[in-house]
């Protein structure tokens, strides 16, 4: 299959090609996809399309900063 992702494509067409060619386990993949789900409405809520060439240092910052007290490992 030839994959047709760029810096245009959404997380969501990314992340769909990637899990197609995978060995994840059903439960990883659901976990992916929960995540590539909560970061795309982040994204937009902060005015950015969920693109690939939107993900920057800039905007993981924000997103670590939005996040920070949300989602800690758990040890």
């Amino acid at each position: 299959m030839e994959n047709k992702i760029s810096v245009k494509s959404t997380l969501e067409e990314a992340y769909l090609a990637q899990e197609m060619d995978s060995i994840w386990s059903p439960n990883s993949k659901k976990s992916y996809r929960r995540n590539i789900k909560t970061i795309t409405e982040h994204m937009k809520s902060v005015g950015l399309e969920p693109t690939i060439e939107n993900v920057t240092f800039n905007y993981s910052k924000k997103w670590l900063k939005d996040h920070y007290n949300i989602y800690q490992p758990s040890t």
